[in-house]
């Protein structure tokens, strides 16, 4: 269902993947989000990823960045991987794995 937009409700701007990165809060959400909705392998289903992030915070809405779809988001950022398994439409995401080491203790 789609609702009429009034004047004063304009879409908002899409930003770009440097203006993404840089919104602390946003990122913030999405990492922790990923991890709590995660399997073992650290992958976890976009519609989990999407119904924890509206939980943890009730204002989040992917278009507020300029982004219909959760997906499109989280691929602007070009900090997650994301992935199609089996034949099925669904998408799996999960937070890149740094390739440089972390130092050894």
């Amino acid at each position: 269902v789609l609702a009429a937009t009034s004047d004063k409700e304009q879409p908002a701007k899409r930003r770009t993947s440097a203006e993404l990165r840089q919104d602390a809060k946003l990122i913030n959400l999405l990492r922790s989000t990923i991890d709590d909705a995660s399997d073992d392998d650290g992958w976890a289903g976009l519609g989990a990823v999407g119904s924890t992030a509206t939980k943890k915070n009730p204002d989040f809405d992917s278009r507020n960045w300029g982004y219909a779809k959760l997906s499109d988001l989280l691929r602007a950022t070009g900090l997650f991987d994301m992935e199609k398994r089996g034949g099925s439409e669904t998408i799996y995401v999960r937070n890149k794995v740094k390739k440089a080491g972390k130092a050894d203790q």
